[in-house]
């Protein structure tokens, strides 16, 4: 039997938890763990105010404002708000998204529900490595274009 331990390389799906992490975050999982959103009572208080400062501390490392910082469950929900979110804001005629044929799961279901809202949804292709064909991205553009979305890395080619 192989004693050794395989090495795990899908660190996009999950990632063990830095031990800085779980120090920092031991008193909300055993003492302090009120809901944030509560606002009537102390524990709610008390949370509000560590997830208030956890905003902070992410916008001042990226020289962002607080109030530009949205915490979300995971990819799936991020990737859900920003493309609804922006695509109903969208100006008149700003109707077309740009997506890369190998998009995360959730961006491409994203791409076909805003499909149906009446954007004009492109995808474009890519080589066997995973690479943009930037030729296709460049006709492409154009100042209808609201979005452009293309993934650094794809974990599933």
């Amino acid at each position: 039997m192989n004693k050794e331990r395989p090495v795990y390389l899908d660190y996009q799906a999950t990632t063990p938890l830095d031990p800085r992490v779980y120090t920092s975050m031991q008193p909300y999982f055993k003492e302090q763990f009120g809901n944030p959103h509560s606002h009537n009572h102390t524990m709610g208080w008390e949370s509000h105010a560590a997830v208030e400062k956890a905003r902070k501390q992410v916008a001042d490392m990226i020289c962002a404002d607080a109030n530009e910082i949205v915490f979300t469950s995971g990819a799936t929900e991020a990737n859900n708000l920003a493309l609804i979110g922006i695509a109903r804001k969208a100006k008149p005629g700003k109707n077309k998204i740009l997506v890369s044929s190998i998009e995360h799961k959730c961006v491409l279901e994203a791409s076909r529900y805003l499909s149906g809202q009446g954007f004009i949804v492109q995808q474009l292709p890519v080589d066997d490595i995973g690479l943009v064909d930037l030729s296709a991205l460049e006709d492409s553009m154009d100042e209808d274009v609201l979005l452009v979305s293309i993934m650094t890395v794809n974990n599933e080619i």
